[in-house]
């Protein structure tokens, strides 16, 4: 009975035993997933927090480091188009600039010519002048060419700034650049590592080919924005008030026109009237089935004519 109960109290003592241990080890993992939960919040804290810091960073660079792309627009009257024109143009180069392109150009909307003499006609032009000017400038010139432009404006039509903001562009531009050059590194590396089959190595070659075009576009892409930036465009447009213009020319003298003699107007009379008389010949020529209808029956009334006098004529007598 003593060994019995001993037994008991072994078999009792172990069921405790692997309990306690089960407890204990199921408390560790549940300590242990907490504090993976915890953990896991805690990096899905750093990352947004490292996400949001990006933004930040990326938005405050922005700023910071704006850019523009600046134009003019100008239309306005002006006393005199070509002396303004080289007025303009010269302030552009000593502003460090330089004309794309320059145009005079005279409009004439009304012209009449008024004879004088026997001898001289004079004629009169009215016309309107107008310049057009487009200009390169270095950005931070231009207002001081706009400020320019007011002491030889008369009349000022229209006048506009405009500034485009590229900052994103550009950042844009960066980005795709660098973007293509780590792929075409990465297409390269796989082509020296992994490739085997000829069909790969060329498609994955065309691939690192539209990378690297992809990239030389990004870049020439911001090489055209920063030229732009850099160097604002202006365009001009100037009139002055209409002028007149007279000219003298010598008076056209009239030259009559050339006659034939007589005998050659009579020969040509002749050989007229033998052509209308073929026509007229070939004309009759083709009604002749009218015609001979036309004696045939003219034929038939005689005779039936003649007929009927001669029976009345007896009758008459008796």
């Amino acid at each position: 009975k003593t060994i019995s109960a001993m037994k008991h109290l072994l078999r009792a003592n172990s069921l405790f035993f692997i309990f306690f241990l089960f407890s204990g080890c199921n408390s560790n993992y549940n300590n242990r997933k907490e504090k993976a939960s915890v953990l896991d919040i805690q990096l899905e804290d750093q990352k947004f927090v490292k996400e949001d810091s990006t933004i930040t960073a990326v938005a405050d660079m922005g700023i910071t480091q704006r850019r523009f792309i600046r134009t003019a627009q100008m239309n306005f009257k002006v006393k005199d188009v070509m002396e303004s024109l080289e007025v303009i143009e010269y302030k552009t180069r000593e502003l460090g600039g330089f004309v794309l392109n320059s145009h005079l150009s005279n409009d004439i909307y009304d012209s009449s010519r008024l004879p004088v003499s026997e001898d001289s006609v004079l004629q009169t032009l009215r016309y309107i002048r107008q310049g057009t000017l487009t200009l390169r400038v270095p950005d931070e010139k231009l207002d001081t060419l706009m400020a320019a432009l007011r002491p030889i404006s008369l009349f000022i039509y229209n006048r506009e700034i405009h500034a485009e903001d590229v900052s994103i562009q550009l950042l844009t531009n960066q980005w795709l650049h660098r973007r293509s050059v780590n792929s075409n590194s990465n297409i390269t590396k796989a082509i020296e590592h992994n490739g085997k089959k000829l069909t790969d190595i060329l498609k994955a070659e065309g691939n690192a080919d539209e990378k690297t075009e992809t990239a030389d576009q990004a870049i020439l892409s911001n090489i055209s924005i920063e030229d732009e930036v850099h160097y604002s465009t202006v365009s001009l447009i100037f009139y002055q008030d209409s002028k007149s213009q007279l000219n003298w020319y010598a008076s056209e003298k009239q030259i009559p026109a050339f006659g034939s003699s007589f005998i050659s107007q009579w020969k040509e009379s002749l050989t007229g009237g033998w052509q209308i008389m073929q026509l007229l010949i070939l004309f009759i020529t083709r009604l002749w089935a009218f015609i001979s209808i036309g004696l045939l029956s003219y034929v038939l009334y005689r005779k039936w004519k003649m007929s009927t006098a001669l029976k009345v004529t007896p009758i008459e007598k008796s």
